[in-house]
């Protein structure tokens, strides 16, 4: 038992001490995948250095007989960490890359990867409570004494280790001269990428691709032509996340397809990427088998979103639904509108989950007001609008638009129409800047009064409406 004790603290310091240093010779590689794992911005320099330093220091810790103990419990610590974070990711549907052991081997995480972690976590826990076995010395005078044919086979094994090491060395080398040609390729061409934001440089051309699918086609050069820009989403075959974000992208393209074209590039097989679209009307998927349209966007996870404006890379990849819907919102509604300008289409939810267009208030003059379930002021509002709404029909022409979370504005109890816009996106299009605030909207649909700020102007706007209402009926 003593002499596997030794071989697993062996194995355990050799994987940790191939990933410690494949992540110190590929930093940005490194700190890509720190970020795409979900750290926060300003951390994922330190992380991406100090990670490959507690590899190393376990990894020599558990080769050394005294301190084992110790790089086995800083060996089951790092392993955990790794499953928390890795479980979570698969839970979101996001798929980053591991970068488990730098450039000699990245691959988007599975459940393989937690498995193996899980495994060499066994192994640590093993080395905690049977304890370090033998010295490195003591494990090879114990084969030597039991005969030639053992000893012979730990030769092997120590000169293939060596050959691997030799290996690793000279790949890293390589690696290295391969990264100083491309930092040279592009000062060359004016190229400037910043380690520390995901995906392409903003103002760069994208990448030159093709994809064709039936009688339709995707490539750069179309991206970089179009007038119209287009945020290209990477989604895939096996991504919960993806299949989740896929009917809110149907009503983007129909929506804002004046102002915003949505390409999809669907990892997966033929076959199943159709099935998945078959029933949802998305138009524009471009199925691919492998990840090769995603690294040259320097995409790690999906779903994720590069937007394309003039011709131009204009974002980072943004990674994750939530993402996703900011850089919709910013790109396909307008700028602060004026008194007497349309209302914008736009896709908000009411209290039952249904998507709806804002313009579906026009046909009638209302009054729109600009709500917070957690404002202070709008909750002292509560009990009198209670009052009012028992006095008005089912129909009353009161829209609120609300931001802050369902529970919170259903929490309000309040009866009349309410459509959630959780960040304040559209309220701000329409030139709301504070809450509770309101403005009128007239038959056709246009704004037809400036914003007014405050409950008791609120309610002067709201009875206005009420008396225009009465006369419009004695008449």
């Amino acid at each position: 038992m003593t002499l596997v004790l030794l071989l697993i603290r062996i194995l355990l310091a050799g994987t940790f001490g191939v990933a410690g240093v494949g992540k110190l010779f590929d930093r940005e590689g490194s700190r890509t995948a720190v970020r795409a794992f979900g750290a926060p911005p300003f951390a994922v320099p330190a992380i991406a250095l100090l990670l490959p330093i507690a590899e190393l220091a376990c990894a020599v810790a558990l080769l050394t007989a005294p301190l084992a103990i110790w790089g086995a419990w800083g060996s089951l610590a790092l392993l955990v960490l790794f499953v928390v974070v890795i479980v979570a990711s698969l839970a979101r549907g996001v798929r980053p890359n591991c970068h488990c052991f730098g450039q000699i081997q990245s691959s988007p995480i599975g459940w393989g990867t937690v498995v193996r972690n899980v495994v060499l976590g066994l192994f640590a826990s093993l080395v905690i409570f049977q304890g370090p076995g033998l010295t490195i010395l003591g494990g090879v005078a114990r084969v030597a004494n039991s005969g030639w044919a053992l000893l012979a086979l730990a030769m092997l094994a120590v000169a293939l280790g060596i050959l691997a090491g030799w290996a690793i060395v000279h790949l890293l080398r390589m690696n290295g001269r391969l990264l100083l040609r491309l930092e040279a390729a592009e000062a060359r061409l004016g190229i400037k990428v910043n380690p520390d934001a995901p995906g392409l440089s903003i103002g760069v051309l994208p990448p030159a691709f093709r994809l064709q699918f039936e009688d339709r086609s995707l490539t750069g050069e179309m991206l970089r032509t179009s007038r119209t820009p287009a945020l290209v989403l990477f989604v895939a075959q096996n991504c919960g996340a993806c299949d989740a974000l896929l009917p809110e992208l149907a009503e983007w393209q129909t929506t804002y397809a004046d102002r915003l074209s949505f390409p999809v590039v669907a990892r997966g097989e033929i076959d199943a990427v159709q099935s998945k679209f078959k029933d949802v009307a998305i138009r524009d998927v471009f199925p691919t088998p492998d990840r090769e349209i995603e690294e040259m966007f320097r995409v790690t996870g999906t779903p994720a979103a590069v937007l394309i404006r003039d011709g131009l890379i204009a974002s980072h990849v943004v990674l994750g639904a939530d993402g996703i819907r900011e850089v919709v919102e910013k790109v396909a509604l307008p700028k602060p509108l004026s008194q007497g300008d349309r209302l914008p289409a736009a896709l908000l939810s009411d209290l039952e989950g249904r998507r709806l267009d804002l313009r579906t208030v026009a046909g009638r003059r209302s009054v729109l007001v600009f709500w917070s379930g957690s404002c202070g002021f709008c909750q002292a509002m509560i009990p009198d609008l209670k009052a009012w709404e028992a006095s008005q029909p089912k129909d009353a022409p009161v829209v609120f638009i609300a931001s802050g979370s369902i529970e919170a504005n259903r929490a309000a109890g309040l009866s009349s129409r309410l459509l959630l816009d959780p960040r304040f996106a559209v309220s701000r299009s329409l030139g709301a800047e504070a809450t509770p605030s309101a403005m009128v909207i007239d038959e056709g649909g246009r704004l037809a009064s400036q914003i007014v700020v405050g409950a008791p102007n609120v309610w002067e706007m709201i009875r206005g409406l009420d008396a225009d209402v009465v006369a419009k009926r004695l008449a």
